[in-house]
């Protein structure tokens, strides 16, 4: 009777290992195919992709900028002469040059006429050219120090969502695996109880209706519960593996020790970066509204242009100008010079013109308000810099204590492997001499067995514990 006992602790088993996956995939393995199947990780590419486009976009420099401009074409008819006369005005092209000083330069016609039947004509060529020169605080990173908190955070939101998700399957994994541990011990020690409960009903020492063996009905029922209990649990875990991962769970092995080397960095991560850029960013927004108090621009200007006509009313002249124009918060003052020149006696016309403006009270109220605003951002961003470093400190701090927890609970763990591997040799060694019986070298094994999935957890929980160190870097 006691070996059909022990067909049913060996029938118990094999049930539950037709419960597990028939083969495993490595690691690697199982990480690479959920980062191309998984919806999250395919949304999380695109959304990389548009920053990086958008940041492409905002950081592309200025080019030469041209405008052409063909002015209005008639055509009139002279009833009296019985003639045409074509004209243009309005023609220009528009040069703008991708510089600090705002150069323009701007070449044109203002009237073109052409009459074919007389060969009358009026031609009126003109170019011109104008610069600002800034003199004072003018290096405005507003635009740098923006594209590269957004290239940061960009780049490190990806990467900290990728080690999120490796590590969001490393958690996975160890449940799962925690939980099949579980459910062969559950299993075990619910056939060893019927066993024990059978052997004892059949050499009769103990009665239906005793104390005992309600004691053991009620400790199997519990395993019983147990058992449904980690099983619709298990069922949970491979739906959400499977949502997570993109796949359903095949089991896993080849995992690999993880890597635990982590020494802070003094700086900070790209979270400390970030409010350091902010911070930059602050004082930059300060300084260039300090220098609209203090700061001069200069205006310099010039032109040229020609007059030829084979009309008496429209005489022939070259004209030239030159203008300049000095502005600050307190004081406008401005200068210009034209000269023309006419063909025949008197032939030179030259005008200078000069003008100013003074204000006694070029700081507004306003001004002063906003000025403050922008100072107290500053400190505030200050204040936002510091708390984010000191958060750092703290973390990796925090993240060494994990590691050195870790590798003692990683010893230890080896330490014990080592001796129930022992245990289980010898104990083997006396089973064959028949000193020990079947259930004794049966238990060494499933205790061996059962430190496989210990390890496997634990090199899991080491991963998730290297992503938390590659995340600190990011």
């Amino acid at each position: 009777m006691r070996l059909r006992f022990v067909r049913r602790l060996v029938l118990f088993s094999f049930s539950l290992l037709l419960m597990l996956p028939a083969y495993s995939l490595p690691l690697q393995t199982v990480l690479e195919q959920a980062f191309a199947k998984s919806v999250r990780m395919q949304d999380l590419e695109l959304q990389k992709q548009d920053a990086l486009l958008t940041l492409s976009k905002s950081e592309a420099e200025d080019a030469l900028g041209i405008t052409l401009t063909s002015g209005n074409v008639s055509a009139t008819y002279d009833e009296s002469t019985n003639a045409y006369t074509f004209a243009t005005s309005g023609t220009e092209a528009l040069f703008a040059l991708p510089n600090d000083g705002n150069t323009t330069i701007s070449v044109g016609a203002d009237t073109l006429k052409w009459t074919p039947s007389t060969s009358a004509y009026t031609i009126a060529p003109s170019a011109s050219v104008s610069h600002t020169i800034t003199y004072g605080y003018t290096d405005d990173n507003r635009t740098t120090l923006s594209n590269k908190s957004s290239e940061l955070f960009a780049r490190s939101t990806y990467a900290s969502s990728r080690l999120s998700f490796s590590n969001s399957l490393y958690t996975l994994m160890q449940n799962i695996l925690t939980n099949e541990k579980n459910l062969r011990l559950t299993e075990k020690s619910l056939a060893d109880q019927k066993l024990s409960l059978q052997q004892n009903l059949q050499l009769q020492l103990i009665k239906e209706d005793s104390l005992t063996y309600l004691d053991l009905q009620s400790k199997i029922s519990s395993l019983e519960i147990q058992r449904d209990g980690l099983e619709a649990t298990r069922d949970l875990l491979l739906r959400q593996f499977e949502s997570t991962a993109g796949f359903a769970w095949e089991g896993v092995e080849d995992i690999p020790l993880p890597s635990l080397s982590f020494k802070q960095d003094p700086a900070g991560n790209s979270s400390v970066q970030l409010k350091a850029i902010a911070l930059q960013l602050a004082k930059e927004e300060l300084a260039l509204k300090q220098a609209e108090q203090t700061n001069r621009k200069l205006v310099v200007g010039g032109s040229l242009s020609a007059n030829s006509s084979t009309s008496t009313i429209t005489p022939d002249a070259i004209t030239g100008a030159a203008s300049a124009k000095l502005s600050s918060k307190a004081f406008d003052v401005s200068a210009s010079f034209g000269t023309s020149y006419y063909p025949g006696p008197e032939s030179f016309s030259s005008t200078l013109t000069v003008g100013g403006t003074w204000r006694n009270n070029p700081a507004s109220a306003s001004d002063s308000l906003t000025l403050q605003q922008l100072e107290n951002t500053v400190l505030m961003k200050e204040l936002e810099y510091n708390t984010a470093l000191d958060t750092y400190l703290y973390d990796a701090a925090e993240l060494s204590a994990k590691i050195a927890s870790y590798s003692m609970d990683h010893r230890l763990l080896e330490q014990t492997m080592v001796y129930n591997k022992r245990l289980l040799a010898q104990t083997q060694i006396l089973y064959e001499k028949g000193l020990a019986t079947k259930a004794a070298l049966e238990d060494a094994q499933f205790t061996v067995a059962q430190d496989a999935y210990e390890l496997s957890v634990q090199l899991l929980k080491g991963l998730s514990l290297e992503t938390e160190i590659q995340t600190m870097y990011i």
